[in-house]
């Protein structure tokens, strides 16, 4: 990928290992040799006085999409689509409380809040600091409100990106920290004079029906 790095959106890690096929063939081995990896690095986390308590470390995976479709059809009987979105909540109150708001949110964003799955955990395994703080865990599951979802292409792009409708649609263009770089009406946009990388575009039409996509500058 181009420009891993940027400057301006550097955030630093006490440490940072990165296990990988290099065909791009997942299994098994490279968790357990993520594990081993992260293992390795006690050395760099702090430890509290029960001596199982950290300052916070783990792995970060790719969402396995068949994994969460296969739970919550067992779990809840609910038949996810194939484009939906995992929110990792850490909350000290029922997530009733909130429920409310996130729906909100995601009604202005054109998206929609289809369930939330109380995360299991293994409480036997943590200090007695950390059981005095532990969080309420939820995974909130998000799909689009838009059935009529519009392609952007190409994607990668060189810059000139045109969209699959000819209506005219307010274009925002936001990099990946969040900031608004373009903005336009129409039903193409053009970011060649932007830096190569990830952006997230969002379509808003004239009844405020808000679609949201991320597209790569190569």
């Amino acid at each position: 990928m181009p420009k891993l790095y940027k400057k301006n959106s550097f955030k630093d890690n006490c440490g940072f290992g990165l296990i990988a096929n290099l065909e791009g063939k997942p299994s098994r081995q490279i968790v357990i040799n993520s594990i081993e990896a992260l293992k390795s690095m006690t050395h760099r986390g702090g430890i509290g006085s029960d001596g199982k308590t950290g300052d916070g470390c783990g792995l970060m995976l790719n969402i396995n999409k068949d994994f969460f479709i296969k739970t919550i059809k067992n779990e809840q009987n609910i038949n996810l689509s194939n484009r939906f979105a995992i929110g990792q909540l850490f909350y000290f109150k029922e997530f009733t409380s909130v429920k409310s708001k996130i729906k909100k949110i995601l009604n202005e964003e054109g998206l929609k809040l289809v369930t939330k799955r109380d995360v299991p955990i293994k409480k036997d395994i943590l200090g007695h600091i950390a059981l005095d703080c532990i969080p309420n865990i939820y995974q909130i599951f998000i799909e689009s409100n838009n059935n009529n979802l519009i392609r952007l292409f190409p994607n990668p792009t060189d810059g000139l990106v045109s969209l699959s409708s000819e209506d005219n649609y307010k274009i925002d263009v936001f990099d990946n920290i969040g900031k608004l770089v373009l903005t336009t009406i129409g039903n193409s946009f053009n970011i060649q004079s932007l830096e190569k990388g990830s952006y997230f575009i969002k379509l808003a039409s004239d009844n405020n029906t808000i679609s949201t996509y991320k597209i790569l500058r190569k």
